[in-house]
Order: C-alpha cells, then sequence, then structure tokens
C-alpha cells in the first residue's frame, strides 16, 4: 500500500477535502457527503477482496492535512489520482498573486499531556526516493507578464499571442527542502474585470455547481501621496447601527445597559483611542443612513 500526506493552505481548508473517498481503481468518484461513514469501511474491504483502492481522508492528527492511500497495486503499475480545488490566491503588495504548492511536511509541537503527536515520517532530502514534476497552466483576463519562484523553472512560454495563457515548469531537480511558490504577475492588474463560468451540465439541477456564475474583481490603484499618508496615519470608518432593536437591553439581568448606550460607549472609547493625525468617519444605519462627516 502506498500513501501520500500533504498540508492543505489555510485558505483551502473550507473549500477542499471534507469528506472521505474511497473507491476501487479506476472507478470515479463523485463529492458525496453520505459515503464519508462508510468510506474507511469500503476500502478495507475493498483491499480483502483483492481490489485496487484508493482513500483520501483528513489526517486524524491535524486538520489542515489530508493522507491518500492507495492500495493493492500490482508489482510495477501505476496509478494516477488527479486532486481539484478552489483557492483564492493572496495579493502580494507587489501586485503579484502568489500560489504555494505544499511540499514539505514538518513535525509540529503537541504538549504533551494532549495524548496527540503528530507522527511525521522524514526522509534525508538527498535520499528522498522519488521526484517532483510540476507544471502550470496560467490563464487570465489580463497579459501575463512574468512568474518568478523560490524554485528554478523552466522559461515562461506563451500560449496565444495576446499572451493571456502560459505555462511554466518546474526545473528538474528539486530537493525537497521548501515550498513551491509562484508569484504571477499581470499587465493592468488594476483593470476591472468579470469572468463568467457556465454550469455543469453533468450535476444536479438547481445546486451551486449547475449554475453559471460571474466574478467581478475590482483592485483599485491609489496614487503614491494617498496611500503614503493612510500608511503613516491611518483610515478608519465606524459602523453603528441605530436601528429599533438597539432599543433594548443588553440582557435581562439587572442594572442591563440599553444596546445603544453600549455602542455609544464603545464608540467614545474607540475614537479617543485613535492615532494622531488619522482619517475618521462614523456611519450611522436603520431605516435610513447618514455619515458624521457628509461625503
Amino acid at each position: 500500500m502506498c500513501r501520500y500526506s500533504s498540508p492543505i493552505m489555510a485558505k483551502e481548508l473550507d473549500q477542499s477535502l471534507h469528506s472521505h473517498y474511497a473507491s476501487p481503481c479506476p472507478t470515479e468518484v463523485s463529492h458525496d457527503n453520505d459515503i464519508t461513514p462508510q468510506a474507511r469501511e469500503q476500502y478495507d474491504d475493498a483491499l480483502s477482496s483483492g481490489q485496487q483502492a484508493f482513500l483520501l481522508e483528513e489526517s486524524s492528527e491535524s486538520s489542515d492535512v489530508f493522507r491518500l492511500s492507495v492500495g493493492s497495486l500490482p508489482p510495477g503499475q501505476n496509478a494516477s489520482v488527479t486532486l481539484a480545488y478552489v483557492t483564492e490566491l493572496a495579493v502580494q503588495a507587489d501586485d503579484a498573486l502568489r500560489f504555494c504548492l505544499p511540499a514539505v511536511l514538518n513535525p509540529r509541537y503537541a504538549p504533551q499531556d494532549s495524548g496527540n503527536v503528530p507522527q511525521v515520517t522524514s526522509a534525508p532530502g538527498g535520499s528522498v526516493p522519488y521526484t517532483l514534476s510540476f507544471s502550470v497552466q496560467v490563464s487570465s483576463p489580463c497579459p501575463i507578464s512574468k512568474v518568478e519562484s523560490n524554485c528554478p523553472l523552466e522559461p515562461l512560454k506563451y500560449i496565444n499571442p495576446d499572451q493571456t495563457q502560459a505555462t511554466v515548469s518546474l526545473s528538474p531537480g528539486h530537493k525537497f527542502d521548501r515550498d513551491v511558490e509562484l508569484l504571477v504577475y499581470y499587465s493592468g492588474a488594476h483593470q476591472p474585470t468579470a469572468i463568467v463560468e457556465a454550469g455543469q451540465a453533468s450535476v444536479t439541477p438547481d445546486t451551486l455547481m449547475a449554475d453559471p456564475v460571474v466574478m467581478l474583481s475590482l483592485y483599485p490603484e491609489f496614487p503614491a501621496e494617498v496611500t503614503s499618508s493612510l500608511a503613516t496615519s491611518g483610515e478608519f470608518l465606524f459602523l453603528v447601527d441605530r436601528s429599533g432593536s438597539m432599543d433594548c437591553n443588553m440582557h435581562n439581568g439587572a442594572g442591563a445597559q440599553m444596546r445603544i448606550e453600549s455602542a455609544r460607549d464603545t464608540l467614545l472609547l474607540l475614537l479617543k483611542s485613535l492615532p494622531l493625525g488619522c482619517f475618521f468617519n462614523i456611519y450611522g444605519f436603520g431605516s435610513r443612513h447618514e455619515s458624521f462627516f457628509p461625503l
């Protein structure tokens, strides 16, 4: 049996591995929470009957690590497993988009009395019995200007004339001493863009994946004199609920303060804590809204 473990980046936790998957290879398994309790049993039954099977599950030692087990592979046979997930790419200070492929699984500290000490199998970098082949296809509404990485890369290759699609690969000989990080730079990164994705006809109607969606990206660019002043002094906006729900006590106990009074006291404390030279405004909302300093 072959077992593979990999960390999941923090932003991927809510979008990716919520279910356990078990299936004889090469049967395709759909995302169905109903199979989660039976996944381990199905996997064990498949192995005991001599079938080829795989199991994808969240690690019991850490919720941000998944474990993929592939069993009953005959000698010399290969297995191909595809994992698909959706995650937001972080925007860096220089307007690059950052993607990170975790390639290193490090031991973690656990209190001695916790009873849950993560077990991480490790090997010296020079004796890792496998290699990593990593190729990326980048597609964007804006032209791709360059791709940088903390690991050696092959030259960037454009697929179409307007340079909105490109491929880049990791150079051979990755040492498994670091995660693979990519920084993608675009031309006109601050231009508003909209991407429309059609729904999938093969899924259940009236579900998230069946409906078409549109993503609108707004990434404004502010003049340097504005950003420099905000970096040193700051800008603060306070939203105060002034609706009818604030006209009651905080709790039912004796001496309970009115909600609107508590909001007022909190606002005064925050205003007194503002740094010198900063900008601020207060917006109150209820059946209507207004600002303390009109725009």
